[in-house]
């Protein structure tokens, strides 16, 4: 064993473990290579398949340990409101092959099962994972005739001279 991975060893406690088990249930639940879910859904689920209580800041800890160690993988996505504003959407959250390896060794059952929807989905089987932009392009409101009469009558009333 190399130190390198001593040192990923011992970063990635049997809590990040968990919350990875936690992921891989989803992923396996919706037989999808991704999952989307909220953060207090995966702690109550770790609450209740592991029996261990953590609050949302050791969560994020543990999420973003997963990411940097090549466990997970996140994809942020956005989305335009009515106003042109770009909202955030719950992230897409899929394990890698390292990552499944991982739950393999942790003893997860579900492991094996996401381990041949990778496989499919790499052999070009399965064409479930979405592909492309996450938000679209923002389009203006449509302007109607009455509105911009409107506005150039306000044009007229704000420049007059007072």
């Amino acid at each position: 064993m190399n130190k390198k991975s001593k040192k990923v060893k011992s970063l990635l406690t049997k809590t990040c473990l968990d919350i990875l088990d936690s992921i891989a249930w989803f992923i396996a639940q919706d037989g999808k290579n991704y999952a989307m879910p909220y953060a207090e859904t995966v702690i109550r689920l770790v609450e209740k398949k592991h029996g261990r209580k953590m609050h949302r800041r050791w969560y994020d800890r543990c999420v973003k340990r997963l990411i940097n160690f090549g466990r997970l993988k996140r994809q942020p996505r956005y989305y335009h409101n009515a106003n042109g504003e770009i909202r955030q959407k719950p992230s897409l959250l899929s394990l890698t092959f390292a990552g499944v390896n991982e739950l393999i060794k942790f003893g997860s059952p579900i492991a094996k099962k996401i381990k041949n929807y990778m496989i499919a989905w790499l052999k070009g089987k399965d064409k479930r994972f979405p592909r492309g932009p996450s938000t679209p392009p923002w389009q203006p409101p449509e302007i109607k005739p009455e509105g911009v009469k409107e506005l150039r009558a306000l044009t007229e009333i704000v420049t007059s001279p007072i």
